[in-house]
């Protein structure tokens, strides 16, 4: 709700903007449960828990895809310098029979 200044006088505005419905929207949207505001809570530890695997998964998925990709790009290399070895041998061959 916002409160404007139009010509010296003042309207009010009762429809929220698109930013407070986005607000709004991500403050009640829950993704999952909610988060424990007291420490002492036994489910404390378990929220805490699967929050800690989650980054120790998302670690191991991160590794793999950094070891995955190296190894692509490795044997992509690997390969065009094949081709060009390839390309460079066929053109001396050729040039051999053109003497």
């Amino acid at each position: 709700m916002t409160n404007n200044n139009v010509n010296g006088s003042d309207t009010f505005n009762a429809l929220p903007s698109q930013v407070e419905l986005e607000l709004l929207e991500a403050l009640l949207e829950s993704e999952d449960a909610a988060y424990p505001w007291n420490p002492a809570d036994e489910e404390c530890e378990i929220y805490f828990s699967e929050l800690e695997q989650q980054f120790t998964m998302q670690d191991e998925l991160d590794e793999e895809l950094t070891t995955k990709s190296l190894a692509f790009i490795t044997n992509l290399i690997a390969f065009g310098l094949r081709f060009q070895l390839t390309q460079i041998t066929n053109v001396i061959h050729i040039s051999r029979f053109r003497w």
